[in-house]
């Protein structure tokens, strides 16, 4: 995210304070903004390169809880119980 943010800061000379809440709001996909208070989000100050950024920060951050909630969960649990084996006359 720092880096998407330096790079977004210095591609577009934006305010970095408000760049950083941008692209951490997006990787967090919590959908807040910073703008104008009207329909005009700060994201919509950035250049077509700058939303690419923020569109794959978006989707980094979406796959990425994905995949950690996967891995921990999707884990096979071996199980250490060992049954007995015999045979069984009918």
């Amino acid at each position: 995210m720092l880096v998407s943010t330096v790079i977004l800061n210095e591609s577009e000379n934006l305010h970095f304070i408000r760049t950083l809440f941008e692209t951490c709001s997006a990787f967090a996909t919590v959908g807040i903004s910073t703008g104008d208070g009207g329909s005009l989000s700060y994201s919509a100050l950035f250049s077509d390169i700058g939303k690419l950024n923020i569109i794959l920060l978006m989707l980094m951050g979406r796959i990425g809880v994905f995949a950690f909630t996967v891995v921990i969960v999707g884990k096979a649990i071996k199980t250490r119980i060992k049954f007995a084996e015999a045979k069984v006359i009918i």
